[in-house]
């Protein structure tokens, strides 16, 4: 997990996310932002408890509160995060 430490750029929402994103409740989306935020600022941050999906390398479920979570992947090409939902 160490090597994804670096500068994140921003990140890139997959059509899946967005949809999911916009029927979500205006709370629940400042804190999505919130955490979108946060990963851009420090790669695995502390307190979202960020793990790596087993059997999928490099593709990581964060929580967002005790209900939801998101799944992203670092695309270290353009130093950026790719959300999936």
């Amino acid at each position: 997990m160490g090597s994804l430490l670096g500068g994140i750029t921003g990140y890139k929402r997959k059509g899946r996310f967005v949809k999911q994103y916009d029927g979500l409740d205006p709370k629940i989306k400042k804190a999505v932002d919130k955490m979108l935020v946060d990963v851009c600022k420090s790669p695995l941050p502390r307190g979202y408890n960020p793990e790596e999906l087993a059997g999928r390398k490099g593709v990581y479920r964060i929580r967002v509160n005790r209900q939801y979570r998101a799944t992203f992947e670092y695309d270290h090409d353009d130093a950026s995060i790719i959300v999936f939902r």
